[in-house]
Order: structure tokens, then sequence, then C-alpha cells
């Protein structure tokens, strides 16, 4: 299965205390709640992969 490299988004979690971030999206909306997760899925980021030419085409 091929999904594209298009679909490939960066995500920035948010700080849990001073020392480390959250790990995931479910730890975001469980200390956090539904309104922080939405904010941090608004802001994520289009990731660009490098994918060779050859690897693009289907044989």
């Amino acid at each position: 299965m091929f999904l594209s490299v298009f679909r490939c988004w960066r995500v920035q979690w948010p700080k849990k205390d001073e020392l480390c971030c959250f790990n995931d999206a479910n730890e975001v909306l469980k200390f956090s709640g539904g309104d922080a997760l939405k904010e941090v899925i608004e802001n994520t980021e289009l990731y660009q992969l490098q994918v060779p030419d050859q690897a693009m085409q289907c044989t």
C-alpha cells in the first residue's frame, strides 16, 4: 500500500512541564482537553519527504 509523500505532517507537541513534552494526541486530550488538541492539529506543518524518483514509479 502506498499512501503518498503528500500525507506527512509534522506535529509540535506542547510542553507537559519544564522538562518534557506530551508524547501523542491522546495524552494532550487527556491532560489538556479538546481545545488544546485542536490547536495542536491546526498548527501542524506539511513535512515534505525526499523520495527518489525511482521510488515514485509503479512497475
